[in-house]
């Protein structure tokens, strides 16, 4: 440990009597942490005459930063330590006011235990009584819970810093999730139906796009239908709190969930099943630090519990605009909605950066990048193409709710980054591979490899 802690953490330890010579192994282990201040240590023979046993239990499980479960078939066939000290430990764990360590000591079937999902100590939760030197299995124990005190006085470091309060979560519940797929089952059918029954007229005048008459009463009726799921950016924001709590549970630090208190939720991309939350570092020094030895993913790890989603985010340092280029640094990566990204086509060659035609000296072939202007401008006759190519009005009247935001990639395959804030328009266009007949209508209309990415803010 490099320096001393920011406080003595108090460590209880929940055992069996039958495993108090185990208890007495790790206690003399864990004694030069103790003697250099770093912790405490409490457990039931610490009990004085004459004080109130379950009292005294309760009170220091109560203050604990620590507490280790000593796992054996004896501790998973105590009812008290079941259904006493295990359930406020675990209570206190997922407030974030203590931290958890389950001890495997003998074999023992715990997978199944309610403890089951927190990280088990030694390594890979071989227990101690399996390894060949128990001395080596008590070091390793040792050196874990180091590391867990240098990271609860790192997290308390950065509490002092300033990090505001978090509210507690609550996962969502089961049938929660299955209303959610149900809807996403009626949606589908519901829009299968409207074009089965034809609703949307396929013979419909090529020029009318105006969203009139039948095609405004099926547009509506679609967006009645599918005014659900997709996560928006007032949902992130209103359980950002939520999610840097989560992240400090995750990253056993309070560094990150501090600093991401300084990122703002800019959008969202991706699909409605695979969301990409977007969010931007009011300083450099944030950016970094997130980004730096995959930190995000602990992030990516809290939405995904808060939302229920295969959540990813996308870092964008402070300053830079929501669009970036392709080739922009570490995870300012761009949500293609196609396969193979610009960089990955085989036998494409050398490709040319659009960030890098605007640069002065840069000579480049004939080859005129794409602008925004331009897709602007030829934004209904795209529209014509993708009625003609999905046999349907009901996408191509979508895409009028769309703006076109920028153009990303390479001067031989354009992104095209369109956005809208009609969650119904975002949904039905990344449902399935519909973005498809808008590349391909690009396509034919520039004669460019477009791609596509689809942003709802």
């Amino acid at each position: 440990m490099t320096s001393k802690p920011t406080k003595v953490f108090e460590v209880f330890l929940s055992y069996a009597q039958q495993d108090e010579r185990l208890k007495d192994e790790l206690e003399k282990h864990l004694a030069i942490l103790r003697r250099k201040g770093y912790i405490t240590i409490w457990h039931d023979r610490r009990i004085a005459p004459g004080r109130v046993w379950g009292y005294e239990i309760h009170t220091n499980l109560t203050k604990a930063n620590i507490i280790l479960l000593l796992i054996s078939p004896d501790f998973m066939a105590s009812d008290y330590c079941d259904s006493v000290e295990v359930k406020q430990a675990l209570s206190r764990h997922e407030a974030g006011e203590c931290r958890v360590i389950p001890i495997i000591l003998r074999p023992v079937s715990w997978q199944d235990a309610a403890f089951s999902t927190l990280k088990a100590l030694p390594a890979n939760g071989k227990p101690v009584t399996e390894w060949s030197n128990r001395d080596k299995a008590f070091l390793d124990i040792t050196e874990g819970i180091r590391n867990v005190v240098e990271e609860l006085s790192a997290s308390m470091l950065a509490e002092t810093s300033g990090i505001p309060p978090v509210l507690e979560f609550h996962q969502a519940s089961a049938l929660q999730l299955s209303q959610v797929e149900m809807k996403d089952e009626q949606a589908s059918l519901a829009a299968q139906e409207l074009e089965n029954k034809g609703v949307v007229s396929h013979d419909r005048d090529e020029e009318q796009f105006d969203g009139t008459n039948e095609l405004t009463e099926s547009l509506q009726l679609e967006e009645n239908i599918l005014n659900m799921s997709a996560l928006t950016v007032q949902q992130v924001n209103d359980a950002w709190e939520n999610v840097r709590k989560r992240t400090k549970q995750k990253s056993k630090s309070g560094v990150t969930a501090a600093y991401l208190g300084y990122y703002k939720v800019l959008a969202i991309e991706g699909t409605p099943e695979q969301p990409i939350v977007v969010i931007q570092a009011a300083k450099q020094a944030y950016y970094e630090y997130v980004k730096t030895n995959d930190r995000y993913k602990d992030l990516e790890w809290a939405l995904e519990m808060e939302f229920s989603l295969p959540c990813q985010v996308r870092l964008i340092p402070p300053g830079q605009p929501l669009i970036a280029p392709q080739q922009s640094a570490h995870l300012e990566r761009p949500v293609t909605l196609s396969p193979n990204p610009p960089e990955e086509i085989p036998g494409a060659g050398t490709q040319t950066p659009i960030s890098q035609v605007a640069q002065p000296g840069y000579e480049d072939s004939e080859a005129q990048p794409l602008t925004v202007q331009q897709v602007k401008d030829a934004w209904e006759d795209v529209r014509k193409l993708v009625k003609q190519k999905s046999k349907s009005g009901l996408f191509a009247a979508y895409l009028g709710y769309f703006e076109i935001n920028g153009i990303e990639g390479t001067i031989e395959q354009p992104i095209i980054a369109i956005l809208t804030k009609k969650e119904a328009a975002y949904k039905y266009a990344t449902n399935g591979d519909r973005y498809k007949d808008l590349e391909w209508a690009l396509t034919m209309k520039f004669g460019f490899d477009c791609n596509v990415r689809i942003i709802l803010l």
